[in-house]
């Protein structure tokens, strides 16, 4: 989920800074080949690679791409997430919100459990949790939504205490940000820019020291 939003804003921020940067996207083909032709101005390592990463072939193809190719992965952020649908929860409505909560999941837990064996020793695994970028008195209508940030929060933290790897897990919680989700008169007010939650999450990352293992939740106020 590299070439829209927060994500892309993310990879931006790296590639100025000279990393390797791969990217990945499902849709919008021609929107992610703009994104990455306009990177490829800033940097000659990034690359933009089509990828369903709710599917556990995609994933596994993408894990053995990078590990062929880069020897492995020194950050992995995972930022896709499907749209919010708006489910009313009433009895009658729960297929629809099951469906919507396994789709949700599935695009966590697919490229997390995947790609994470290529995470090298010392490497850092960063999860965008946008539950704090919803307003709190609006947060009914998007219940759904919130539910499926909940439980990837929670799978990555069972994860981290039952990994015996190396790694440093952060869970970032944006605040509200400008994005297509609230891209509305109502929305944009208060609404903080995504290069500059980009640049404040990167520096929070990297300026942690790469000393053993690390589990934190990351909160960023507004401002």
């Amino acid at each position: 989920g590299g070439t829209k939003g927060l994500g892309a804003q993310i990879a931006k921020h790296y590639a100025q800074r000279g990393a390797s940067v791969a990217l990945t996207y499902q849709h919008s083909r021609e929107q992610a080949q703009q994104f990455c032709d306009y990177l490829s101005t800033v940097s000659d390592r990034v690359e933009c690679v089509q990828n369903d990463v709710g599917s556990l072939t995609d994933c596994q193809k993408l894990k053995q791409y990078v590990e062929e190719k880069y020897g492995g992965i020194d950050r992995l952020y995972i930022c896709a997430a499907q749209s919010p649908r708006k489910i009313e929860m009433y009895p009658e409505n729960y297929p629809l919100f099951e469906k919507y909560l396994t789709q949700g999941v599935r695009m966590f837990y697919y490229p997390f459990f995947t790609l994470k064996e290529s995470v090298k020793s010392g490497g850092k695994i960063i999860i965008l949790s946008t539950i704090a970028m919803v307003d709190v008195i609006s947060s009914y209508n998007l219940s759904e939504y919130i539910c499926v940030k909940s439980v990837t929060e929670n799978i990555s933290e069972c994860s981290f205490y039952k990994d015996k790897n190396d790694y440093q897990y952060f869970i970032a919680r944006p605040s509200k940000m400008l994005t297509e989700m609230n891209n509305t008169p109502v929305g944009r007010i208060g609404a903080e820019r995504p290069e500059h939650t980009a640049e404040k999450l990167v520096k929070t990352v990297e300026e942690e020291p790469e000393t053993g293992r690390l589990f934190r939740l990351l909160e960023f106020d507004e401002g």
